[in-house]
């Protein structure tokens, strides 16, 4: 346990450089959704950057060739690959959380400053947003970060590229084909059963990515010369 918090503070050390950028975006995103009235695009935002951010310490071990210093410490392959996952996923989690709690204090400043709003601060509706956010960076990560081990974070970069797209137009082609079936079929769910076989759905979909994840990343590492 004492190596991965090494190396997360390693990984957090060379996040430092981002401090100043970061909080000049955490000031303009909420002062620009504040300006347009409308609070949709802090979630993503958010959400989006700090997950990402924590991504790019992969970046930061290719350029400085950390992987030797790395292998020098007294830390396993499998503790090295285990701080890269806590920091991705407490990237998103910080995230999601920072997101949300911006959203209901901006939400409330708009109203406060135009009563006159269409903003409707729904916090059930906010919390499923952040949720679903941090759901979609879960499953890109654990696609992300094997690739990321494999080829590097230049050339993984295109292959991300190319994921994401066909991703999205699977989404795109699935969602209308699965509400075409439950019409036809005629089958009536409950929307708060929906939502809880969703949720169930998801969350154990994301366990199950991520133990596969982890354990190509870590085949991958072990195998790798540095």
């Amino acid at each position: 346990m004492k190596s991965i918090i090494a190396l997360l503070k390693k990984d957090l050390y060379n996040l430092s450089s981002y401090k100043t950028s970061t909080i000049i975006i955490l000031i303009l995103v909420p002062i620009f959704c504040i300006s347009i009235s409308d609070i949709q695009f802090i979630i993503p935002a958010l959400t989006m950057m700090l997950g990402m951010i924590a991504i790019s310490t992969f970046s930061y071990d290719d350029m400085s060739k950390a992987n030797k210093y790395i292998n020098a410490m007294p830390c396993t392959k499998k503790e090295v690959v285990r701080g890269k996952y806590i920091l991705a996923i407490m990237g998103i989690l910080l995230g999601g959380i920072i997101g949300t709690i911006v959203t209901i204090v901006v939400g409330n400043i708009i109203n406060i400053v135009n009563p006159n709003s269409d903003v409707v601060l729904n916090y059930q509706e906010i919390i499923i947003n952040a949720l679903t956010w941090m759901v979609g960076l879960f499953i890109i990560q654990n696609i992300q970060i094997p690739l990321l081990y494999k080829y590097g974070s230049e050339k993984s970069r295109i292959v991300m590229v190319m994921l994401m797209i066909l991703t999205g137009g699977l989404i795109i082609f699935i969602s209308p084909l699965i509400s075409a079936i439950y019409n036809m079929a005629n089958i009536q769910i409950p929307e708060n059963l929906y939502t809880t076989i969703i949720g169930i759905g998801l969350t154990v979909l994301v366990i199950v990515m991520y133990v596969i994840s982890f354990k190509m990343s870590y085949k991958i590492y072990k195998n790798k010369e540095v």
